[in-house]
């Protein structure tokens, strides 16, 4: 899970990883750009990287960058987003 959890952190800070995760249509083909770069993980790593991320906000608009990012995944893969409830 520490691969999914970097790989999240480093769709957060950096522009020109998101953008390779916007040529992405499917869950294989994140894993893949991802091993590319030095990720690996499954779906549900990725996805318990994130509610761990998300338990360690510190406040909400921390929580809602996070949201965005995984969001940014799952719109990709063809899933539905997450929304954080209030």
């Amino acid at each position: 899970m520490q691969d999914a959890m970097k790989f999240l952190y480093k769709l957060k800070e950096n522009s020109d990883t998101r953008k390779v995760l916007y040529t992405c249509n499917s869950h294989s083909e994140v894993e893949e750009k991802a091993r590319e770069m030095g990720y690996v993980f499954t779906h549900q790593e990725i996805e318990d990287a994130y509610r761990s991320i998300l338990l360690k906000c510190q406040n909400r608009d921390e929580a809602e960058v996070i949201n965005d990012v995984f969001n940014s995944y799952l719109i990709v893969t063809g899933e539905n987003p997450v929304f954080l409830s209030v």
